[in-house]
């Protein structure tokens, strides 16, 4: 449907990225399938997502994808703060790496300036270039054949590189079915392969069918396979009605319903838009959908109520609830409205 090699595709696939590793447990599972040697010994669930903008100096218009703030046990009487700095690149190369080192100066800066003990940091890089072998990971690769008495000279540091074209897609398949990390790995490793997406579509949303609340996500890779395909778009939204009129699980069609009015209020699906205008889903979804989403809203007023009472903070609702701050705020204001 559309050229996946713009620049709205490079921000869909940044906004893939930060958006789901910024979900705790897709983040959890891609440390303890591709980094278990340091999975076993920091605190997971500890994990605290750190939204300070890192920039170097040369690279103002940069940010980095996610951070996650943590401790790592190297015995039971100590215990070291560690940083998990993620960021996906199209390209791994020399000039990324020194992007990174920059961001690493930014986090130690800051350290001290905030008078608190050096953080060591974990660059983790998503690859999602053609290549399938691994690419070079550390700084000092790219300075050459140096002289062994000026090697000692080179800040350097280890990437820690997950190749996704590397990936079998058995591992990938192997991952949970209930963690929304799987359909994103899918989807990077198979840009654009149609033949794959046809016989397996419904491997990229089995998340949804055990966690229907996770229905941003559902929308998101929905919006993202519909922009990385070179089916016509009747195509692409017939294999989408099939699979999904296909769950026997009403919670998966309110999902579904959800998405297809979103994308009509907010012109966010242009694909979704195309087969609307062609009259497939427009004159069925408005009325039946607002007595959905309103026992959407309803459910989600019960959970944060519950949440209140045993204490939860803002930022615990939204990760328990798997709800943005911004909407665990408007339910708690509107429950403070009605007392």
């Amino acid at each position: 449907m559309i050229n996946h090699n713009d620049d709205e595709s490079h921000n869909l696939h940044d906004k893939t990225v930060k958006t789901v590793l910024k979900h705790k447990a897709a983040f959890i599972e891609l440390l303890t399938v591709f980094l278990p040697h340091l999975a076993t010994k920091v605190d997971l669930e500890g994990l605290i997502l750190d939204t300070t903008n890192y920039l170097g100096s040369n690279f103002e218009e940069q940010f980095l994808d996610v951070a996650y703030r943590t401790t790592y046990k190297a015995d039971s009487k100590r215990s070291f703060s560690l940083m998990f700095m993620t960021d996906h690149k199209r390209k791994v190369n020399r000039e990324a790496a020194v992007q990174m080192l920059s961001y690493i100066c930014e986090v130690l800066k800051t350290d001290i300036a905030e008078k608190r003990e050096l953080t060591t940091v974990v660059v983790v890089i998503l690859d999602q270039g053609k290549a399938k072998k691994r690419r070079k990971s550390r700084l000092i690769d790219y300075f050459g054949n140096l002289p062994a008495e000026l090697k000692k000279y080179i800040p350097d540091f280890e990437i820690e590189l997950i190749t996704i074209q590397g990936i079998d897609d058995e591992a990938i398949l192997n991952l949970n079915k209930d963690n929304i990390l799987r359909g994103m790995l899918l989807m990077f490793k198979h840009l654009g392969d149609d033949d794959f997406i046809r016989k397996n579509f419904a491997e990229f949303f089995t998340f949804v069918e055990l966690n229907p609340h996770l229905f941003d996500y559902l929308r998101l890779y929905y919006e993202y396979m519909s922009r990385h395909t070179e089916m016509e778009a009747e195509e692409f939204h017939d294999l989408a009605d099939d699979y999904f009129e296909s769950q026997s699980k009403s919670v998966v069609m309110t999902t579904y319903d959800k998405i297809v009015l979103k994308g009509m209020q907010e012109g966010v699906q242009k694909g979704m838009q195309e087969g609307l205008q062609k009259g497939k889903l427009e004159g069925k979804l408005e009325g039946k959908l607002e007595g959905k989403l309103e026992g959407i809203r309803e459910r989600n007023t019960i959970l944060i109520r519950r949440g209140l009472k045993k204490g939860l903070s803002i930022m615990e609702l939204s990760d328990t609830y798997d709800l943005t701050i911004e909407e665990v705020k408007a339910i708690i204001a509107k429950i403070e409205n009605e007392q």
